[in-house]
Formats: structure tokens, C-alpha cells, sequence
């Protein structure tokens, strides 16, 4: 079904209706008879692009034996069979491509040879398509081009597990999708799916995003609807002062706190990748405008979180690398000398062992002698340290504020968080809801 939505005179998520001009570059939408839909509102320029109509315009997955039920090898490379080609290249070696028999192909390089297996789907210029594939036994890499076994549209690395989801923007009306493994391992995969994105209805809050960023790519507006919609269901989207999300399309957008008009982040200078976020390159550091000593902000003396999400998996940091040091602490590190924690509001922080820097960590205290860390939403240590007071200067990211110094971080952020405190409950919500919504645009 089409995407249902609600007309409104303004107000509304700008479109532009694309119906009588140019249909298969519109997400498709229908006008819901029951009232209850997305609020648009249409706009002649810099809009959503949409074709009304009653029924989704595309079927549900474009690939031609996706899940592998018929032989998709044929004796001979760079011969379609079913829907799917293969190859080794440069050479052969010991590279080799296989089927299952049933549901599933293995990809195994030798480190000089790479196997591949490409599909072909009909696509439109300018539309953002969505890969989805379980992947097991060892990673490989995703690609998209205009040939096949090209990587222009999209080159990514997947992770091993169900329903590695991959996005990339056709510029031609046919496209082509490969799965390729260079390394001497067994990566294989299944239930191979390619589709436009789909957006759920939003609610206001999605709205009122989708709203402050007219324009943005389709993509974008179902990952970030799919992920405010969830924050609200789950009951901790009012708990947030700011909430940056920069693996998206710009950086303007990334500046942009979803939760409100307030606290945009202003960077000093940095790195900016699209669909990863913000690296420090070399005295940087983003400023939200929260001074906790004298804002009034959902977090307070005894009830605060700071969290930050990393792209990067790395050792050797000293100090903190989120958060102010300024009369107390209200700081978070996912690695200082191999150990990872965090301090809120008091005079020391703590810290325990911790392997790997990947993901998301949370600083959170919940009572004047309660304080937690979670990594990816797992209580990660705690500790009893007394509340002291609030911070007197800026909260930062990229590094943190040390009495008015960037001590830098070497973490690609790709989110940042900052409000009152979450339960143990709420932290995992929040961990999964950033999970997907990063997996929607490629962060591993």
C-alpha cells in the first residue's frame, strides 16, 4: 500500500506532487479516507516528491530469485542465470562461488581473488533503494553500480548477522546490486531483497522534524519518521534536551537537534561523511549550547544522560572524550587506556575494562548516589559517587570540554544525546532505536 497521508493548507511535510509530471520519481501516497495520515502540505519547490495514487507503485522486492530457490550459477561466468551472474576475479585461484541446492550461495575469496554475484533491478534516476540480505559466517562487501560488479553507487562492508540493510540513489534505469568477497573466508548470503523505501504514517513529532527539513531524501524520511514514531511508542522521546543524529545526508541536517528547535550543534571544524557522521581533525569540537549550570533543561543535578554512538573501533585515548569538566564532571569515554565509563555531576567518574569502541555509550545518573554506563544498552558498570553540582561551561562532542579545552576525540560520531535520566529499560529502547535507525543508512 501507498503511504497514507492527510492534505493539509500548511502545516504540513512540504511535497510536491509529481503525479501528472514525472510518477515513478514520487514516493507513492494516498489521500486516507479515514483521516488519519501523514500531514503534507503541498509546496511548488524544494518538497518531498510524491505520486498519489491507491496502490504502491513498485512491487514489494525487485530482485528476481532473491531467495535463491533456483540455481542462480550458470556454468559459465558473467552469464546471467535466474535472475543472478557470478565471477572470480582477477582470476580463479581457489576463489570459488556455490549454491546451497536450496536458499543460499557462499562467496569464498583466497585473498587474491575475489568471488561475486551480481543481480539486475529496474530502477529510476533519483530514487533511493534499499538492500536488504542476511549475511553469515564472515563479513563482505556490498555494492551497487551501472554494470555489473560495479561499486559506484554504493561500496559497504556488511556484518554477519539477519537483515543487513544497505541503501544507494539510481542514476540510470537499470541498476545492479553484487555481493563480493575478496578475503580467504566463507561469507554467505540469503534472502536477498531491493526495494524503494517505505514510510510509515509519522506522527506529529515525526512531522514536526520532517517539517524543519524540507526536502530531505526519501530514504531519510521513512529511517528518521521509523525512528522518532518508535522513540514516541516507547515513551522516552520527551526525555531528550537534544538529540543530533549525523550519519544522515548533510551536515546541516546533522546540526539539527530532532527533538526540538533548540540546542543545534555548531562545529568547530571536522570531517563530515555522509550516512557516518563527524570525525575529529585535530582540535575540533561540536557545541550544543548546553551550559547544565545554567540552562533549564531536562537534565539536572540527579537526573542526566549524556551518550554518544562510535563508527570507530580504536585504543589509546587519554582523559575523557565527551561530555565538560568544569567545577564537576559530566563526561563519557569509550576507551581510556582500555577501560570505558563515565562522570555525572560529581567530582571523580569511574571507569571499568572495556574491549572494543563500537556503538553506543550512555553516562547516566538516576538518584544523587546512583550512576550508570551502558554500552549498546547493556549496563556496562555503576557506581555510588555523590552528585556535586552542575558544570559551569559548555557540553561537547568530538572531545571534551575541559575548563573551556578540547580534549580530543578519536571517534566517529555518528549520534549525541543529552537529557534526563533513562532506567535500564529505557536505555536499551534507546540503544535498539539508533541501531536501526543507522542500519537504515549503512553504519555497520
Amino acid at each position: 500500500m501507498a503511504t497514507p497521508v492527510v492534505t493539509v493548507a500548511a502545516g504540513g511535510l512540504p511535497v510536491v506532487d509529481v503525479t501528472a509530471t514525472t510518477p515513478k520519481l514520487g514516493l507513492p501516497v494516498t489521500e486516507a479516507p479515514s483521516g488519519r495520515g501523514m500531514a503534507i502540505t503541498k509546496v511548488a519547490a524544494r518538497g518531498l516528491p510524491v505520486t498519489f495514487s491507491t496502490v504502491l507503485d513498485y512491487p514489494n522486492n525487485l530482485v528476481t530469485n532473491g531467495n535463491f530457490a533456483l540455481d542462480p550459477l550458470n556454468a559459465a561466468q558473467n552469464t546471467v542465470q535466474n535472475g543472478w551472474q557470478w565471477r572470480t576475479t582477477p582470476g580463479a585461484g581457489t576463489a570459488t562461488v556455490t549454491w546451497n541446492g536450496a536458499n543460499a550461495v557462499t562467496l569464498t575469496g583466497d585473498g587474491t581473488n575475489t568471488a561475486q554475484i551480481s543481480t539486475s533491478i529496474p530502477t529510476t534516476a533519483g530514487v533511493q533503494y534499499q538492500i536488504k540480505v542476511d549475511v553469515a559466517s564472515a563479513v563482505l562487501n556490498v555494492l551497487a553500480g551501472i554494470a555489473a560488479f560495479q561499486n559506484t553507487l554504493l561500496n559497504a562492508t556488511s556484518v554477519v548477522g539477519l537483515g543487513q540493510t544497505f541503501s544507494f540513489t539510481a542514476t540510470t534505469a537499470l541498476s545492479f546490486v553484487t555481493f563480493s568477497k575478496p578475503a580467504a573466508a566463507n561469507a554467505t548470503i540469503s534472502n536477498v531483497s531491493i526495494t524503494p523505501p517505505v514510510v510509515a504514517a509519522a506522527g506529529p513529532e515525526a512531522s514536526a522534524w520532517l517539517a524543519r527539513n524540507p526536502g530531505l531524501g526519501a530514504m531519510y524520511v521513512a529511517a528518521d519518521t521509523d525512528f522518532i514514531n518508535g522513540m514516541v511508542a516507547d515513551g522516552i522521546w520527551t526525555k531528550f534536551d537534544y538529540l543530533h543524529i549525523y550519519a544522515t545526508e548533510s551536515l546541516t541536517v546533522g546540526n539539527r537537534n530532532m527533538r526540538s528547535a533548540s540546542y543545534p550543534s555548531s562545529v568547530s571544524a571536522a570531517t563530515f561523511t555522509v550516512n557516518r557522521g563527524l570525525l575529529n581533525s585535530g582540535s575540533d569540537h561540536i557545541g550544543a549550547g548546553l551550559v547544565p549550570s545554567a540552562a533549564t533543561s531536562l537534565l539536572t543535578l540527579n537526573s542526566a544522560h549524556i551518550s554518544m554512538w562510535s563508527n570507530t573501533n580504536t585504543t589509546g585515548p587519554t582523559g575523557w572524550t565527551m561530555g565538560v569538566h568544569s567545577g564537576s564532571y559530566l563526561v563519557i569515554t569509550p576507551d581510556w587506556a582500555g577501560t570505558a565509563g563515565a562522570g555525572m555531576n560529581d567530582g571523580t567518574g569511574f571507569t571499568n575494562a572495556n574491549t572494543g569502541t563500537l556503538g553506543h555509550f550512555l553516562g547516566n545518573r538516576s538518584a544523587s548516589n546512583a550512576v550508570q554506563f551502558y554500552k549498546n544498552g547493556a549496563l556496562h558498570g555503576s557506581s555510588a559517587n555523590a552528585s556535586t553540582s552542575l558544570p559551569t561551561l559548555e557540553i561537547w562532542s568530538l572531545a571534551c570540554n575541559e575548563n573551556g579545552s578540547p580534549n580530543i576525540s578519536p571517534f566517529q560520531l555518528c549520534a549525541d544525546s543529552a537529557g534526563s535520566s533513562l532506567s535500564a529499560a529505557e536505555a536499551l529502547k534507546f540503544y535498539n532505536r539508533l541501531r536501526t535507525r543507522l542500519t537504515a543508512v549503512g553504519v555497520p
